[in-house]
């Protein structure tokens, strides 16, 4: 039977980032100015490290909070631990409709280069995960 449990992070107590390093060997908000994540959810022995985000369209600001959720699967985490971007919306349908081959290798859109960022990224750290709303439920469910 799956045992699961969720929490959400906290600025002090066990689920500060100064803990979730001291406990799981793993620094977050290093380069994200301290920022703490969303949730942490654990399923079995695993322990999921999460950030979510809802964009509907592409643009400057949503374009940061893409790259926000690029740079948080890029950190390397111990076996049993993930880290998680969870972009739900458009826009990651948006993003993830690049799967063929890019065409125009010098002249690349914003979301082209968002996808191959993203894919390069979870090709090394193939332990961390990037899910719009469906895989999200197939992720822990």
């Amino acid at each position: 039977k799956n045992k699961k449990c969720m929490a959400k992070f906290s600025g002090s107590g066990d689920f500060s980032n100064k803990n979730i390093k001291n406990n799981f060997g793993i620094s977050i908000g290093q380069r994200t100015q301290g920022k703490k994540l969303d949730i942490i959810i654990r399923k079995n022995k695993d322990i999921y490290f999460l950030e979510a985000k809802h964009l509907n369209t592409g643009g400057g600001e949503q374009n940061k909070q893409v790259l926000e959720l690029i740079e948080i699967i890029k950190q390397r985490s111990p076996v049993r631990c993930h880290f998680v971007s969870f972009l739900d919306g458009l826009h990651s349908n948006n993003i993830l409709k690049f799967d063929s081959e890019i065409k125009n290798k010098a002249n690349k859109t914003k979301g082209e280069m968002q996808y191959e960022d993203l894919k390069n990224t979870l090709i090394k750290n193939k332990n961390n995960y990037w899910v719009n709303t469906a895989g999200f439920i197939k992720l822990f469910s």
